[in-house]
């Protein structure tokens, strides 16, 4: 399998897919139904993160395989970080946006980890401001 997810933490915060070329949509939608079933499993709000920076070529079909599991995020799904955005994916991603603008809401494009960890924490520290 080419499309590997992982928790990114102990305590199963942030969930990561890696891509190890060449993949195939098949193995992506394994790897999403997988994500799934991690994230409903877990008791408390996650975070996902594609790493993408080593995707390599995108099968066609993008836009079906990519809508399906965007539509099937569990409700404890807080948002979707993908790091490393080529510009094909950059491309694909507003045309995504057009077409699905609720789903993509929580969708976003970051250029390194460090950015996408840097939102991570500015929405647990709101949570817990909004627990206060």
């Amino acid at each position: 399998m080419s499309v590997y997810v992982t928790w990114d933490d102990l305590g199963h915060n942030v969930l990561r897919y890696e891509f190890t070329p060449p993949w195939t949509w098949n193995e992506f939608t394994a790897a999403s139904e997988l994500v799934q079933t991690m994230i409903t499993e877990t008791p408390h709000e996650v975070f996902v993160i594609m790493d993408v920076r080593t995707v390599g070529a995108i099968p066609p079909g993008s836009m079906t395989y990519v809508t399906r599991p965007a539509q099937a995020m569990p409700a404890n799904t807080v948002a979707v970080f993908v790091v490393g955005a080529n510009a094909v994916i950059q491309t694909l991603f507003g045309v995504f946006r057009a077409l699905y603008g609720p789903i993509a809401e929580n969708v976003m494009l970051c250029d390194t980890f460090a950015e996408a960890y840097a939102v991570i924490a500015e929405r647990q520290t709101a949570a817990v401001r909004a627990l206060c």
